[in-house]
């Protein structure tokens, strides 16, 4: 059971946060104004509570987990303007030039492969069964129980590994601001 009253306690925060960080201009009715406040809380946690809804569905259909997917889904759909910018900035502003594009471009594959291998990572933790035989016959006895493995995943709470990945790589340059 999820708590939408943390999302009303949350959007008042997070609106004024905006208002700290945009200029005045960006808000049209004035920040100061009840009226704004309200319309913008009731937006964020419809919105908040509609994707939560979304992502509940998603997993009832048996397609993943889909909080999960729909946050992927975010990322890739701002990937091909996120490497159009990129590209940009490397080649025309000439930071770094086309050597770092392409060890960007090796890093990115080597944070996929890194998250792939997560995603599919499982410990095979094993477990011995005693033997039943119903024929008395000692040298089976002695043979032990069967060997069989628990397969344990490593990413076992299902949350996809690429959205602490892209949170990691932009974890420098927030630092750096």
């Amino acid at each position: 059971m999820v708590n939408y009253f943390d999302h009303l306690v949350q959007g008042p925060g997070y609106i004024y946060n905006l208002s700290q960080t945009l200029p005045s201009s960006a808000f049209m009715l004035g920040f100061d104004s009840f009226s704004f406040l309200f319309s913008s809380v009731l937006i964020l946690t419809t919105g908040t509570v509609f994707a939560m809804w979304m992502g509940e569905k998603i997993t009832d259909k048996g397609i993943g987990n889909g909080i999960s997917l729909l946050i992927m889904v975010g990322i890739l759909a701002r990937l091909p303007q996120a490497f159009i910018q990129e590209f940009s900035s490397t080649i025309t502003n000439n930071n770094g030039g086309p050597m770092l594009l392409v060890i960007e471009i090796i890093i990115w594959l080597l944070v996929i492969i890194a998250c792939v291998l997560l995603v599919m990572a499982v410990r095979k933790i094993p477990v011995q069964y005693a033997r039943r035989t119903t024929t008395g016959d000692f040298e089976q006895d002695m043979m032990g129980g069967n060997r069989q493995w628990i397969p344990l995943k490593l990413n076992a709470s299902g949350v996809m590994p690429i959205i602490f990945a892209q949170a990691i790589m932009f974890m420098p340059a927030a630092c750096a601001a």
